[in-house]
């Protein structure tokens, strides 16, 4: 094989690889509003975050999520309409306890 074809494909391959964590940086940096009115089903909390690894292996589908309050793990985790909707159900999810 030809070395410039091989020098070609390793920069390709890592041209890539840092466009992938340019997309995953800006999907973590700047959250969309969907992703703010995001909360567990369990307890009602925001705080929770996606598991990146999962984001990458199932080729950019639905993130596995991870609710750092009750330590839930599942990609179905609901998206309230809006903000009035989003303390409704904490108020209800609350109450459950």
């Amino acid at each position: 094989m030809d070395f410039n074809f091989i020098i070609k494909i390793i920069v390709g391959i890592l041209i890539a690889v840092a466009f992938y964590y340019i997309i995953i940086y800006l999907v973590k940096r700047f959250p969309t509003k969907e992703s703010k009115l995001r909360f567990c089903p369990k307890c009602g909390s925001q705080k929770i975050s996606a598991n990146s690894k999962s984001f990458a292996l199932i080729g950019m589908g639905s993130p596995e999520y991870y609710c750092h309050n009750c330590e839930l793990k599942s990609v179905l985790f609901p998206i309230a309409k809006d903000e009035a909707e989003l303390k409704k159900i904490q108020k209800k999810l609350k109450g459950k306890k």
